[in-house]
């Protein structure tokens, strides 16, 4: 198995075996990370696409801190949110939002087994910016500062997004459970 090491140096090289191999390796996790954030197949595919050109482009500057599948998640991230910055689509969904920090309880009861793929379905057919916040701090484990600095809001937009989020996830899973019992 080819190591990061080579897989990065080859890239800085600007040698095309070593960009498949680094795509090969990183395109469906990367992919269901787009998926995750936008809900639909061809955006995700569209954002896949430019997240895989700022790697190449910056793979020169990955500096072996951490490793290089953290790394290209987080540019992958970082292009995901500054998508939609451009859209101005999620300062719209933060614009008065704001609640205080004593966020209620969301929590479903340790029973509840939903099929992962009926999870995916309810977190896709949230709001973009309750599926943005829930997804940077549910899945991707980001704090509410370093979500705030991302999606340049206030900590309790974040928390206030991700209470809704959850709100409306559990509102969902309700609606699953009591239509699965028949």
């Amino acid at each position: 198995m080819i190591s990061d090491k080579d897989i990065v140096e080859g890239c800085i090289a600007g040698n095309p075996k070593y960009q498949k191999i680094l795509y090969q390796r990183f395109a469906s996790q990367l992919f269901g990370v787009c998926k995750r954030f936008t809900g639909s197949t061809a955006e995700a595919e569209d954002l896949l696409q430019d997240s895989f050109v700022k790697i190449f482009l910056n793979i020169k500057n990955f500096r072996n801190e951490c490793s290089l599948g953290f790394w290209v998640k987080r540019l992958t991230i970082n292009t995901l949110v500054s998508h939609f910055r451009k859209k101005n689509s999620l300062k719209r969904a933060f614009e008065v939002d704001d609640l205080s920090d004593d966020i209620p309880d969301t929590s479903l009861p340790a029973d509840v087994t939903i099929p992962m793929e009926v999870i995916v379905k309810m977190v896709n057919e949230l709001p973009e910016g309750y599926r943005t916040v829930f997804n940077l701090k549910e899945i991707d484990g980001y704090d509410y500062g370093e979500i705030a600095e991302m999606l340049n809001c206030s900590n309790s937009t974040v928390r206030s997004q991700l209470y809704k989020a959850k709100q409306s996830l559990k509102s969902k899973i309700e609606v699953w459970k009591k239509n699965e019992l028949f």
